[in-house]
């Protein structure tokens, strides 16, 4: 008999289990201890779901539930009192801390500001009209259509292409004329 298993029936005579119950669990150790070996597993291995596949490998039956399964805790106790097994860790939080998503409105204004190309401004982004660079995306636009008009200038018919235009100013509500002559 594996020597694990002998500690364990000495281990539960100490601690008070009755004679009846000490020989079915040192069975079931004993059964544990075949099972361990054939799946190449030590008593270090002897977590939650390991202990689950044991006890469910145990059931006699599709509809009866493992008896094995309260001797395997016991045996589990016995690896943790003499220290063959760390203590189980607490279960997580309930809620553990997420991390933060951003908002669904954070996530418009970026698409808004920073992809979304707008007509009214030269088909370019309100973030690269605001930071200045506009001028140089047109002028690497007008080489790209340079170079496209010179591989296949019969593609244009009337004129040699242009990007569009940047405005002098571009207004979601444009003052009055009156207002923008009073604040100059």
């Amino acid at each position: 008999m594996d020597p694990v298993v002998l500690d364990l029936v000495a281990w539960m005579k100490e601690q008070g289990y009755a004679a009846g119950t000490v020989g079915p669990v040192a069975c079931t150790a004993a059964r544990l201890s075949c099972w361990l070996a054939r799946q190449s597993l030590c008593v270090q291995d002897l977590v939650g779901a390991v202990l689950s596949r044991f006890a469910a490998s145990q059931a006699r039956g599709p509809h009866r539930r493992p008896s094995s399964a309260r001797r395997v805790v016991t045996a589990r106790k016995f690896f943790v009192a003499t220290s063959l097994l760390a203590p189980p860790s607490p279960p997580p939080p309930l809620n553990p801390a997420k991390p933060q998503r951003p908002s669904v409105w954070t996530e418009i204004f970026n698409y808004y500001t920073h992809e979304h190309r707008h007509c009214r401004i030269g088909l370019h982004t309100p973030a690269s009209v605001h930071y200045g660079t506009a001028t140089e995306v047109r002028a690497q636009r007008q080489v790209t259509l340079d170079g496209a008009y010179a591989a296949h200038p019969e593609r244009f018919s009337y004129r040699r292409p242009a990007p569009p235009k940047l405005p002098n100013a571009a207004w979601i509500n444009a003052p009055s004329k009156e207002a923008l002559r009073q604040s100059a």
